[in-house]
């Protein structure tokens, strides 16, 4: 749950049914932005027209302010034992009207959920599926969490003897998506890892009483990650919390094989279809059926600000390598350029149906034996070592946007043979819009690579 699980969508205020107010606000994922409509209306009548109808906003943006991660409690300067003395209430037996009286003041039951009345633990309070040899801290008797088979999801449920319930609090380090979601009961916190730093401290808090602090390390070479997750519930502003529990404490964790072949986000997708649905429901402006397109099949959260025009005239391949000397006109809406090196090829995918263009990319390091490649911000790095070659290699993003690449390493001379082409498919169970050829068999060649490197980390 978030703002606006709460009030995005429609809503309408009555008064005297006589004085109507409509709003919507639609929450943008790709942008970071509110698309609102106020509208106001004065009916005399029940069952005829209203009087008069004005918008006062209609589709406007509104930007987005800063999402503060540590609420605080919602009563300034907070302190249960304070809060029980000023009501005369006993503070280890809280009745079913204290209870909600508390709820109500800490501003915290709309956000429970149902994620900890079933839960199942082994004896010693952890539950995990993780294949890993792996070891995990013993949790206190009112803690049990569950890791799941991906190794890198936890999820536990505390109980909090004064609130008189347990609650879940998660962390969900998604390698394959390149997402991290964090969760306290409904209200959850999602970040691209490409715009999380490695390393860094993080807390996120639900009203000053329930906290989750994280620290992510990208172990690459070691294709790992170094995991700390710590729990807390904290019932006065003013003292210690009263419970801080460790779940995980600088463990590694192996990272999840990938397959980098996204789904559609839509069952059975088909963009018409999709396109008729929207239109009988509302009529949407050409640039807001592309918000919520970009929006609903997902690839809003992978687009960044790249370095592709908007348009373009002319789909060529420019290369500044030797190697690659005629190519012929590209048979879709792609620019590609190879650079001097011979190493990389990048290409700017010109989409009508969302009126922007789109970075693929593939990079390859031989000097350090490292194969990079991927569509906007939905990248993979992997080990020429033990890279599979010959075998075709695809990436995806939602379905939509597909890169297929293959690649053979010559061991007798300084080169790589390279085939590669890009699609945009925009119904599920039918042929794709463009298959664009872009290479065919094409040599690259490998970097001159300077051997005496320094350490990666100077002074190390």
């Amino acid at each position: 749950m978030t703002y606006c699980d709460k009030q995005c969508g429609d809503h309408e205020f009555r008064l005297l049914n006589v004085f109507r107010l409509r709003y919507n606000i639609y929450d943008s994922l790709h942008q970071n932005e509110y698309l609102v409509t106020l509208e106001v209306s004065v009916c005399w009548e029940s069952y005829k027209p209203c009087a008069w109808t004005t918008y006062i906003l209609k589709n406007t943006r509104l930007p987005k302010q800063p999402r503060n991660l540590q609420n605080d409690f919602r009563v300034a300067d907070f302190d249960f034992l304070d809060w029980t003395s000023e009501r005369s209430i006993d503070s280890r037996n809280l009745s079913s009207l204290d209870l909600l009286r508390l709820y109500n003041d800490l501003d915290i039951e709309s956000y429970f959920s149902n994620e900890c009345e079933n839960s199942t633990v082994h004896s010693d309070s952890w539950n995990s599926e993780c294949l890993a040899s792996i070891s995990l801290p013993v949790l206190p008797p009112t803690t049990k969490c569950h890791l799941f088979n991906s190794c890198t999801f936890i999820s536990c449920c505390v109980e909090v003897p004064v609130l008189q319930r347990s609650f879940n609090m998660f962390m969900n380090l998604d390698a394959c998506n390149l997402k991290l979601t964090v969760g306290i009961e409904k209200l959850l916190f999602e970040q691209m890892l490409s715009s999380y730093q490695w390393g860094t401290k993080k807390s996120f808090w639900l009203n000053g009483i329930l906290r989750i602090s994280y620290q992510v390390h990208n172990l690459q070479y070691a294709k790992k990650y170094r995991l700390s997750v710590l729990l807390e519930v904290c019932m006065s502003s003013k003292k210690p919390c009263v419970q801080n529990i460790t779940v995980l404490d600088n463990v590694d964790m192996l990272k999840e094989e990938c397959d980098w072949r996204q789904n559609y986000t839509i069952p059975s997708f088909s963009y018409s279809d999709w396109r008729i649905s929207k239109l009988n429901h509302y009529d949407y402006s050409e640039q807001e059926l592309i918000l919520h397109l970009i929006d609903e099949t997902r690839i809003g959260l992978y687009m960044e600000q790249s370095s592709c025009p908007k348009h373009f005239v002319d789909n060529i391949l420019l290369s500044d390598c030797p190697k690659i000397t005629s190519i012929d006109p590209l048979d879709g809406p792609v620019r590609c350029y190879n650079n001097g090196h011979c190493s990389s090829v990048d290409c700017c995918v010109y989409d009508e149906k969302i009126l922007t263009s789109l970075n693929v990319f593939i990079n390859i390091d031989s000097c350090n034996d490292v194969i990079d490649g991927g569509i906007e911000k939905y990248k993979f790095s992997k080990s020429l070592l033990e890279f599979d070659w010959k075998a075709e290699h695809e990436i995806y993003l939602g379905g939509i946007y597909q890169l297929h690449f293959q690649l053979e390493e010559l061991p007798g001379s300084n080169n790589y043979i390279i085939s590669m082409e890009i699609s945009i498919c925009w119904y599920y169970e039918a042929a794709c819009d463009y298959r664009i050829t872009v290479l065919e068999n094409n040599i690259l060649a490998k970097e001159n690579c300077d051997w005496k490197r320094p350490f990666l980390k100077p002074g190390i």
